[in-house]
C-alpha cells in the first residue's frame, strides 16, 4: 500500500530530525522518498534540510559513534550524518526548516515522506516475543511496554500512612482532601509503597482520570513531587 507520511517536530535540533529522516529512508531500502514540496506554500520563507551536522550530548561533542564509555549510552550511531553520497541519494535537502525570525513563529522541522513500494519485512512491525519464544502480535507488545516499562494509566493513591506523614512534613491543619485526591502514574505505586511522584487533584479531575482507565492521566498537574517518608 502506498501513500504519505509528514513528519514533523517543534525541533531544530537535527538529531531529532534530519538523523531521524535519513535512518528511516535508508532503513526503507528504496521504499520510502522524501518529497519535493519547494513548491507547495510559496509564501513560507524556508531553509533546506541539512546534510551535515555535529553530534553531541550532556558531556560534549563526540566525535565517532565508537567512543565507548558513559556517553556511549546516550547517543547510537545513526545520529551521525550519512556519507556524502547517501545524502545525495537521500535528498536531505527536502526537508523543510523554518525559522523564528523568517516568519515570525515557532520554529519548526517539516518533512513529507512518499511510501512507493511495499517495505522490507524487517521494519513491517513484527511484534515482540513472549517468554516461551512465541511471537505476539505488534499491538500486544506495545500495550506490554506501556505497561511494564514506560508510563502507566493514572493511578488513585489510597494510603493514609503517607497522608499523615505529608501533613506533618508541610504542617497543615487538616488532611482532609488529600486523602481522596492523590494519584500518581507509576504501577505498582498505589497502596502500601511510596510513590516517586504525587499528583495532586479536584474530586471532579479525579473522575475525569480515572475515566477509561486513566486515558486523560496527561491532564493532571503536579502540586506535590518527590515526597519522602518520614
Amino acid at each position: 500500500m502506498v501513500g504519505r507520511l509528514v513528519y514533523s517536530t517543534c525541533s531544530l535540533n537535527p538529531l531529532e530530525d534530519e538523523s531521524v529522516v535519513a535512518a528511516l529512508v535508508a532503513r526503507s531500502k528504496g521504499a520510502l522518498q522524501l518529497v519535493d514540496v519547494s513548491g507547495h506554500l510559496p509564501g513560507l520563507q524556508r531553509r533546506p534540510g541539512m546534510h551535515n551536522w555535529k553530534v553531541g550530548d550532556v558531556f560534549g561533542w563526540v566525535d565517532t559513534p565508537n567512543g565507548g564509555g558513559r556517553r556511549q549510552k546516550a547517543v547510537c550511531s545513526t545520529m551521525w550524518p550519512p556519507t556524502s553520497a547517501a545524502a545525495a541519494a537521500l535528498n536531505l535537502e527536502r526537508c523543510v526548516r523554518i525559522f523564528p525570525h523568517l516568519d515570525d513563529t515557532g520554529g519548526f522541522f517539516i518533512v513529507a515522506i512518499d511510501k512507493v513500494r511495499e517495505l522490507p519485512s524487517e521494519m513491517e512491525g513484527l511484534g515482540a516475543k513472549d517468554d516461551d519464544g512465541t511471537k505476539e502480535s505488534a499491538a500486544a507488545g506495545v500495550d506490554k511496554w506501556n505497561e511494564t516499562t514506560r508510563v502507566a494509566p493514572v493511578i488513585a493513591v489510597d494510603n493514609q500512612k503517607l497522608v499523615q506523614s505529608m501533613v506533618m512534613q508541610y504542617g497543615f491543619s487538616t488532611a482532609a482532601g488529600l486523602d481522596n485526591g492523590l494519584m500518581t502514574r507509576r504501577a505498582g505505586e498505589g497502596d502500601g509503597v511510596m510513590p516517586k511522584r504525587l499528583y495532586f487533584v479536584s474530586s471532579g479531575a479525579k473522575d475525569l482520570l480515572e475515566a477509561d482507565g486513566g486515558a486523560a492521566g496527561g491532564m493532571a498537574y503536579a502540586v506535590f513531587r518527590g515526597h519522602k517518608w518520614r
